[in-house]
């Protein structure tokens, strides 16, 4: 019979009684017999804590990264700023181009333009539903070149300037879907895609002639 090598097993006929677990185990699955004893789980399980080896920290603990220097405010128009590291003159000339820099004005008729609500009539149902719901209040030809002139052509709609309104626009083989409120352009799409303010300004700008049907109020 093998002679028991692990400290914490005892021999009791045919199987070793481990006493770190409080029952019997089998040595031909564990090495209780062989000098590989230390290797089992219920041994190292036994040991102190003071002879567990220490975790080693990775190279990230050890020595953690400094912070990044917290970048400059922009300064105001007109006003000299020195940059850390850059000289006097070039820190002004900074300023100079910032303030040279043309700033995009965003039209009146597009600030509430959103996202959110552009995704929502990107899909046809619910595009059917509000057409469904809504009244025909208009449908006619119209001359535009560009959003702000469009909505301009649609002013004369009771009720314009101070409620919501699904506008579905054919230009050529395109079909653009938009919602104005209170005169406001907030949503265009085409079915299943999203069509952004700058590219339906060029949408319209190139058809010139459009066919527009004009629903609402809706919600």
């Amino acid at each position: 019979m093998p002679r028991i090598r692990c400290p914490q097993g005892e021999q009791r006929g045919a199987v070793v009684f481990c006493r770190v677990v409080n029952r019997p185990v089998n040595p031909l699955v564990l090495p209780c017999t062989s000098p590989k004893y230390e290797r089992c789980k219920f041994y190292k399980q036994a040991l102190p804590e003071a002879t567990l080896p220490l975790p080693r920290l990775n190279r990230k603990e050890e020595k953690p990264r400094e912070a990044a220097p917290t970048p400059p405010p922009p300064a105001p128009p007109g006003e000299r700023v020195e940059f850390e590291g850059v000289p006097e003159a070039r820190a002004v000339e900074r300023v100079k181009v910032a303030e040279e820099r043309p700033r995009r004005v965003v039209p009146e008729v597009l600030r509430d333009w959103s996202l959110a609500e552009s995704q929502k009539i990107s899909d046809p149902a619910e595009v059917a539903m509000i057409i469904i719901q809504a009244n025909l209040v208009m449908a006619s030809r119209i001359e535009a070149r560009g959003i702000e002139e469009l909505a301009q052509r649609l002013s004369g709609v009771e009720d314009w300037n101070e409620k919501c309104f699904m506008v579905d626009a054919m230009m050529d083989d395109t079909v653009v879907y938009m919602k104005f409120c209170k005169g406001k352009l907030i949503a265009s799409a085409t079915q299943g895609s999203i069509v952004l303010p700058e590219r339906l300004e060029e949408i319209i700008s190139k058809a010139g002639r459009i066919r527009v049907t004009v629903y609402g109020p809706v919600d």
